[in-house]
């Protein structure tokens, strides 16, 4: 039984518009997942290293272990809140990688280069460490009040000794340090600039109260040997 040309040329048809039709979808859901994927910004912590602050570095060596995170913390978006208690994710404005470890990893970076300790490792280090920093962070978000934005950073952090004479010396301090830093505007953008700004803040002053602590108390060593 001969099909009619007209037929052939009907099923050709309705053959090549599905083939058109199918590579117009495909063509859609390429075009839409890199429009929705280029819409998404990522952000790090990142600032230039201090100079070298210390003329005598400790001789002894710190090893600065991984801070924690409170539950608060979001570690994959960037969290604004506006008035409210909780906060808010902005779900295009992402981490590039763990804000907290970046946190971690700065503080380190700049014990290192400021030359506070003679040595500054992290918690994988196999070297032997007399001093350890280890801290949380409690909160890290931007915070908009009465069309006023700031970058709020808070962490618990304590410094050790494991070379104490006896055990309650082994906590030289534990602190909360609460850093709030002003925004340029609203904008997520702006407000993870200030995060920068704040952490920066944050490692200058856990140096600072770090040198101090170490300074009382190998002056409180000498005097004990002195006797």
């Amino acid at each position: 039984m001969r099909v009619p040309v007209r037929n052939k040329i009907s099923i050709i048809n309705r053959h090549i518009l599905s083939i058109l039709w199918t590579l117009v979808l495909a063509f859609c859901a390429t075009a839409c997942g890199l429009s929705s994927r280029s819409a998404i910004i990522y952000h790090n912590l990142d600032y230039p290293s201090p100079p070298v602050e210390y003329a005598n570095p400790s001789p002894d060596t710190l090893m600065v272990y991984k801070f924690l995170s409170a539950p608060s913390v979001d570690n994959l978006f960037l969290t604004i809140s506006s008035g409210s208690a909780e906060g808010s994710i902005v779900s295009q404005h992402r981490w590039q990688e763990n804000p907290v470890d970046m946190i971690t990893e700065l503080v380190l970076r700049d014990i290192e280069t400021s030359r506070l300790f003679h040595k500054a490792v992290d918690q994988w280090s196999s070297m032997r460490y007399r001093y350890a920093l280890e801290g949380t962070v409690r909160k890290l978000r931007g915070e908009i009040i009465n069309k006023s934005a700031k970058a709020v950073v808070e962490a618990d952090v304590s410094l050790i000794d494991f070379e104490a004479s006896r055990l309650g010396k082994k906590i030289i301090f534990k602190k909360l340090y609460k850093i709030e830093e002003p925004s340029v505007n609203e904008s997520p953008a702006m407000i993870a600039e200030a995060m920068n700004r704040a952490v920066r803040r944050l490692s200058k002053s856990i140096r600072e109260d770090v040198s101090a602590s170490i300074l009382a108390l190998q002056s409180g060593e000498t005097e004990t040997s002195s006797k």
